[in-house]
């Protein structure tokens, strides 16, 4: 969209600016799309061979979606579920939703069944989207029978000449769609239990990736994502998608989410650009510090030849990680935001994020700090507010300002701080206060850990749940010659807790003594998914109902 203008980021803020009515997600795809044309789109395996298709070959699949659409009685304003998967198909759908002016309302695919079915209850969707597998599981219960239904089938994903030559394109994208019309009803996803339906418009959406993009104007129509994270999230499915198709770029879906396989699949698809959660980035980091990778060439062998940049955000990233990467030549960028800003507020370099752990705030966001240092921020990818809740409305707003939840401060009037969450506080039964997110990261950091969460909340000390690396906790033992008979055998064994201890002692050395760890216990099996944000961030208040009875030894005894 951009690539033909001498200064990129100069026309990106002015259309930031003087921000057109009739620039929507259908309009900016089908222009983009007619601009592009042959270039590559997006690639998929598909029975194991890998799959690529043109902008304009997509542009034919999105075309006969929004005639399944419309077949259906799909009409602007109705609103839309879909739960899926990463695949072409729910990424052709959401696309041909939002360009006849319906409502996106996306569902992670890992909720259980009821939490599904509850939902459906409270925003009685005029369609559902999902795959034959989730069908045949919410069918099952008898309060589902009624629903119009639309399966969405991965594997059987047509070649572009075989959609219908049925209505010209102009016809299908101009549907007086508007910027200010509602293109989301989007899922929060906080670490508390109760999900929200955040309300975003094409305007908040679209202006958030001009924001971004002003910013990031190194990256390119050359550049080629690797796509890991859930469309369902506002990470993959705003920032990363929209992204890719205002820039203009290439999109592959990946197969497989585990540390090897994803290696593996960084190599067939030689990406340029890799986003990701901080729990993927430590993972790959533990992985390449194990295999002595310490220079650029060795680190493309690795990620790639291509590989130029890689992105973080959805949670606090260990700054440790940044200057490791940054010094053979790949920086990270580490983001910072919430759903409700569409969803980026402020983005930091690796310099800025090693030096001042701040990130830059994203141009025409106005921002500033309540007194009780909680973040509050106003701009045109701000919310209106949530899905049929006037209270919640009301509280969430202080003079036009979105609170957001979080802590922060304000560094050189133009960098902010994440310091934590104003909801995520362990409140000691002493009356102490402790943010457990700084801690958590240096413990997860750690090659032994997987996860870890803090506990203490009315209580007289802070205590630490364990998830181990089990994989890397088992190559100790045999390296140190501990002999056990199984997982459970092992993680009492004295080496491995005095092991564990003095990483706890470590990372103590640096807290103020009402912060340390005074106790800890190794669990046996990891979190689950239910315990697990779109983001891999842990849900403190359902964790620790599950672990309930080992907390309570551990205060008893």
């Amino acid at each position: 969209m951009f690539e033909t203008l001498s200064n990129k980021k100069e026309a990106l803020l002015k259309l930031l600016k003087e921000y057109p009515n009739d620039l929507t997600i259908g309009n900016l795809f089908y222009k983009q799309a007619l601009r592009l044309s042959s270039n590559e789109f997006i690639s998929f395996w598909k029975n194991n061979e890998l799959k690529k298709l043109s902008w304009f070959d997509f542009l034919f699949i999105v075309k006969d979606k929004i005639i399944k659409l419309k077949a259906k009685g799909i009409s602007k304003g109705d609103l839309v579920c879909i739960i899926s998967k990463n695949s072409p198909d729910m990424m052709a759908y959401i696309i041909a939703i939002t360009s006849i002016g319906a409502i996106c309302c996306p569902i992670h695919y890992n909720l259980t069944i009821k939490q599904k079915i509850d939902f459906f209850k409270e925003y009685n969707y005029k369609l559902i989207l999902l795959s034959q597998e989730e069908y045949k599981s919410i069918c099952n219960d008898c309060s589902t029978k009624n629903l119009n239904v639309i399966i969405i089938d991965y594997d059987n994903l047509l070649p572009p000449e075989a959609y219908s030559a049925q209505l010209n394109f102009s016809d299908l994208f101009n549907y007086s769609v508007s910027a200010n019309d509602i293109a989301y009803i989007m899922l929060s996803s906080g670490t508390t239990d109760k999900q929200k339906g955040i309300i975003l418009t094409h305007k908040n959406i679209l202006c958030n990736q001009l924001q971004l993009l002003s910013i990031l104007d190194f990256i390119t129509e050359r550049d080629k994502y690797l796509s890991l994270l859930p469309l369902s999230h506002s990470y993959g499915g705003l920032a990363e998608l929209y992204q890719v198709i205002m820039n203009g770029s290439s999109y592959h879906f990946c197969k497989n989410s585990d540390l090897n396989s994803l290696l593996e699949e960084i190599n067939t698809i030689q990406p340029s650009i890799f986003q990701s959660v901080p729990a993927t980035w430590e993972k790959l980091y533990k992985y390449l510090f194990d295999k002595s990778v310490n220079s650029e060439k060795d680190l493309k062998f690795y990620l790639g030849q291509n590989i130029r940049y890689g992105f973080s955000a959805g949670a606090s990233i260990e700054k440790e990680i940044i200057k490791y990467f940054f010094k053979l030549n790949f920086p990270i960028y580490q983001g910072y935001g919430l759903t409700e800003a569409s969803p980026g507020i402020a983005i930091a370099s690796p310099e800025k994020f090693i030096k001042l752990t701040a990130g830059k705030i994203l141009p025409e966001i106005s921002l500033k700090i309540a007194n009780d240092s909680e973040i509050l921020v106003k701009g045109p990818n701000i919310t209106n507010g949530y899905y049929n809740d006037p209270a919640l409305n009301n509280s969430s707003f202080q003079n036009n300002y979105f609170k957001t939840g979080d802590t922060g401060e304000i560094i050189e009037n133009k960098y902010l701080k994440f310091t934590g969450r104003t909801k995520n506080i362990i409140v000691l039964s002493t009356g102490e206060k402790i943010i457990p997110d700084t801690i958590e990261n240096k413990l997860n950091s750690h090659p032994l850990i997987a996860r870890s969460i803090l506990i203490g909340n009315n209580k007289k000390f802070i205590a630490c749940l364990i998830d181990v690396d089990k994989d890397k906790l088992i190559l100790f033992a045999n390296e140190h010659k501990i002999n056990f008979i199984n997982l459970p055998d092992l993680l009492l064994e004295t080496r491995i807790q005095q092991e564990y201890q003095k990483v706890i002692d470590n990372v103590n050395s640096y807290l103020a003594n009402f912060e340390t760890i005074k106790k800890f216990i190794l669990i046996e099996k990891p979190f689950i998914s239910e315990e697990l944000t779109p983001t891999l961030k842990l849900k403190r208040e359902i964790t620790e109902k599950r672990y309930a009875h080992i907390i309570n030894k551990l205060y008893e005894s």
